[in-house]
């Protein structure tokens, strides 16, 4: 079961975390400031699957600030994205309005990505990545971000 935080919600990834491989520890800390490239992603998402011990959250974050990452598992977490914060809306007011994209590691799509950006004026963003690999798509990365430029 992952540890949870006093104010609620699962741990973000730590980049002292000795379970870790250290190039995974070292994209934790790059994630901070910046958004992760594609292989960068895709080199977390599979290090659960070679061995890394690190527990899926089975609740969603809470209101979490920019620059953190989770890993959720939206197999046991159906409302993984609902995570105490206001993200833009659809037109209709209700949905949440979120962008699908499918990412290329070595020319090749291997992650999906879904990004929503907040509805207040702070800029937060959140993206989720989860591998295409049906045997691997559990793991959910989460990756929040104060950041006014994109990708």
């Amino acid at each position: 079961m992952a540890r949870a935080r006093s104010g609620g919600g699962p741990l973000p990834l730590q980049e002292s975390d000795p379970s870790l491989p250290e190039d995974v520890r070292a994209l934790i800390s790059k994630a901070k400031d910046s958004w992760l490239k594609n292989a960068e992603i895709f080199r977390i998402l599979t290090c659960l699957w070679d061995g890394a011990v690190v527990d899926l959250a089975r609740e969603a974050p809470v209101q979490p600030e920019g620059g953190l990452l989770f890993l959720v598992d939206r197999k046991s977490c159906r409302n993984f994205r609902r995570d105490g914060h206001h993200w833009r809306k659809k037109k209709d007011g209700r949905a949440v309005k979120e962008t699908h994209e499918k990412l290329k590691v070595a020319d090749e799509e291997r992650l999906n990505c879904y990004y929503a950006h907040s509805d207040l004026e702070d800029a937060l963003q959140r993206r989720s990545y989860w591998l295409l690999d049906e045997q691997r798509d559990s793991a959910v990365l989460m990756h929040y971000l104060c950041s006014y430029v994109t990708r």
